[in-house]
């Protein structure tokens, strides 16, 4: 189970990367894609759903390349304020949009077998580039579409 739960160390996530041209300039919002980590301060797991908007410009990814670029960063030791910020900036020196959000909702076992024990906790982060940090208006569209 450990060697599948880390094994995005073996993994690049630039071999995922499969861009493709388009004229399209409107907001991409993908989501509900499920995701499973291994939280880098208590070795427990933690998952939950991912949201993914961006505004291409020039080129689009394919659909389930989010999906797998995921992966890749979560199946690695890391906190969830990391992972978004990991996968973000990935993405972002990859794809060059307009602008990038993602989002991620998790639940941690971490918080809910041990400590606190509150198994109804959940964590929200965020992560923008380009015209989703500097335009609110941008920022709420997208946020409005994130409905986890």
């Amino acid at each position: 189970a450990l060697d599948e739960l880390t094994s995005g160390y073996r993994e690049d996530p630039s071999d995922q990367v499969k861009l493709f041209r388009s004229k399209c300039d409107s907001m991409v919002v993908t989501r509900g894609i499920s995701f499973t980590s291994l939280c880098a301060h208590h070795v427990l797991p933690y998952w939950g759903k991912a949201v993914f908007g961006y505004i291409p410009d020039g080129v689009i990814l394919g659909l389930s390349k989010f999906s797998r670029i995921l992966r890749c960063f979560s199946r690695r030791l890391t906190t969830q304020e990391d992972l978004v910020e990991s996968v973000s900036e990935f993405l972002y020196s990859r794809l060059h949009p307009k602008g990038l959000g993602v989002v991620l909702k998790a639940v941690h076992t971490c918080a809910a077998l041990r400590g606190v024990e509150d198994e109804g906790m959940e964590m929200v982060t965020s992560s923008m580039k380009g015209c989703f940090r500097e335009s609110q208006s941008t920022r709420d569209e997208f946020l409005k579409m994130v409905v986890l």
